[in-house]
């Protein structure tokens, strides 16, 4: 008996063995405990279109802004298909929707275009490490100048050099080879604008009251942080990497002269003053005092290139959910009770008649809910905004990562998914 008893024993723990071994294996071979990146969702953008309810002028001037929101920069504004006047002397891109074009215009980063614009019309540049043409659009901003004092601003990638515009321009990009060896370069990926304008009109009152509604969850979950607010006037501002600028108007010229060197109404100083490299007057672009001819909208066509800009955001519609599936409904449930809450506010329709809200008033789960999550403090991006000499961090809108082949996220943290470089690409460093 003790034998049999032994034998079957002996049996059942090979058995076992080889169940776990097997079980192992499958695991192993599966990635069972990790996350399975399905790709880029499917299906329509379901993103990119006018506000409903808009009247036939806002629709018109909503159509000719997003022309112009398309449109190609040159140095001179004489190149066949790139007839718009300024660029440079440094930049990152020759027009707005080379950055925000997927899934449609207005949105994040598409495959990189700026692979191409390096050595466009001419131009000398070399592609730094960190660019790569299956990887997300990037913008370069360095921790610390050569002095060791905090810098925290844009370096552009680009320079005017050798294009066919510019002659006598000989200006150098930045050495973001030595930058990168020196761990001293953060990146940002452009996020999407849709429904930005519903962000601009969400109250300072109802901001607030967001805030102290989930002060609660936000000081269990260990996140701290406060709005930041305008020297001006002393509200709250919305816009940008730190959400530094108060309005639309404001971010567009920003963004015009720091992202493709365009000198404006808002920005009309040159970021490099170099003599050899300055070709226009200044401002490159302001108010037309003849129309222009721009679709059937005589307000885009007396408006200058920011102003457009501006109403293309403003006008644009948010995001429409795809289809909820088993997973996005696990993880809706599982955001509503983690540091990535979306925030929530009631929106009331503004006096102002050209704003978007006076043709669509959202609810409870408003412009903030649809298009940026709750911020958190303790990420690698806080760290590096506080080398760089500030306290205020902001990460960027995830409302549709799943329709982009990088995710929304990545504008905070100093390097992309690594779904969104090639293995064979340079790591970025931290």
């Amino acid at each position: 008996m003790a034998t049999e008893r032994f034998l079957k024993l002996s049996f059942i723990t090979l058995i076992v063995i080889g169940f776990l071994a097997a079980f192992a294996d499958g695991i192993a071979r599966a990635d069972f405990f990790h996350p399975f990146d399905p790709g880029v969702r499917g299906g329509t953008a379901g993103a990119g279109g006018p506000l409903a309810g808009l009247g036939a002028p806002e629709q018109a001037f909503f159509a000719a802004a997003k022309t112009v929101f398309e449109e190609i920069d040159s140095v001179s504004g004489t190149i066949p298909g790139e007839d718009v006047i300024g660029l440079g002397p440094r930049f990152n891109m020759n027009g707005c929707a080379g950055c925000h074009a997927f899934p449609a215009t207005g949105g994040s980063s598409p495959v990189n275009p700026q692979v191409a614009v390096a050595t466009l019309d001419g131009a000398r540049n070399a592609v730094p490490p960190f660019i790569v043409a299956n990887g997300p659009v990037r913008e370069a901003r360095f921790v610390r100048k050569a002095d060791g004092t905090p810098d925290g601003g844009v370096h552009d990638l680009f320079v005017i050099t050798g294009h066919k515009d510019a002659p006598d321009c000989s200006i150098a990009q930045p050495d973001f080879a030595a930058q990168l060896t020196s761990n001293n370069v953060i990146f940002r990926i452009p996020t999407p604008t849709f429904g930005a304008g519903l962000v601009e009109n969400v109250s300072d009152a109802g901001l607030q009251a967001t805030l102290s509604a989930q002060s609660g969850l936000a000081t269990a979950l260990g996140i701290s942080g406060t709005f930041n607010r305008s020297g001006n006037d002393g509200t709250i501002t919305r816009f940008g990497w730190k959400a530094q600028n108060k309005s639309l108007l404001i971010f567009a010229g920003e963004a015009y002269n720091v992202e493709q060197g365009v000198t404006n109404e808002a920005f009309p100083n040159e970021r490099d003053d170099d003599p050899g490299c300055q070709f226009n007057g200044s401002p490159e672009d302001g108010t037309n005092l003849t129309p222009a001819a721009t679709g059937n909208s005589p307000a885009a066509a007396f408006s200058s290139d920011v102003v457009n800009f501006a109403a293309f955001m403003r006008l644009s519609d948010a995001p429409t959910p795809a289809p909820p599936t088993a997973s996005t409904t696990n993880g809706f449930r599982v955001s509503r009770t983690s540091a990535a809450r979306p925030v929530t506010s009631s929106i009331k329709p503004p006096r102002n008649r050209a704003s978007p809200a006076r043709a669509k008033s959202p609810s409870s789960r408003s412009a903030i809910s649809r298009c940026m999550p709750w911020a958190r403090s303790a990420t690698a991006s806080a760290r590096a905004t506080r080398a760089a000499g500030s306290s205020v961090a902001r990460r960027s809108g995830a409302w549709d990562s799943g329709s982009s082949s990088c995710m929304m996220a990545a504008p905070a943290t100093l390097s992309p998914p690594s779904s969104c470089m090639p293995a064979s690409a340079p790591k970025p460093t931290r």
